[in-house]
């Protein structure tokens, strides 16, 4: 017999899917850190412009990072500090890369994308409340 799909409120509150998150998150950081640091040729996009690559990059990020730890806010600002910490040094090593530069305002979309990944999942936390153990 196959196991039940989790419920919403599972997915978002349980302890025991946090290190399913994280590895997702890991997978996301790698996913974005690859195609931000490939050289300017060969860099891959969505298709829908640099600046929203960047946005749903980081919406994504911010969301996973939240649903990672706790659903507390302290959680969610550690993340989200972390992500900018994240965001900067892309921006500082596209420096250093062929056909790439550094961007202020790609680092300040990432924010923009931070903030909406970790708010949506802030929400999603707070409509779907823990469920009942």
């Amino acid at each position: 017999m196959r196991p039940a799909m989790p419920t919403l409120p599972q997915l978002l509150h349980a302890p025991r899917w946090r290190p399913r998150w994280r590895a997702l998150l890991v997978a996301l950081l790698l996913l974005v850190g690859v195609a931000a640091l490939a050289p300017g040729a060969d860099a891959p996009s969505l298709g829908v412009g640099d600046k929203v690559d960047h946005v749903l990059g980081f919406v994504a990020l911010g969301f996973t990072a939240t649903l990672s730890g706790a659903a507390t806010r302290g959680h969610a600002t550690t993340a989200g500090v972390g992500l900018i910490v994240y965001g900067a040094f892309i921006e500082v090593a596209q420096t250093q890369v062929p056909g790439r530069h550094g961007d202020v305002l790609d680092l300040a979309v990432d924010a923009v994308g931070i903030a909406a990944g970790l708010a949506l999942a802030m929400g999603l936390r707070k409509r779907w409340r823990k469920p009942n153990s």
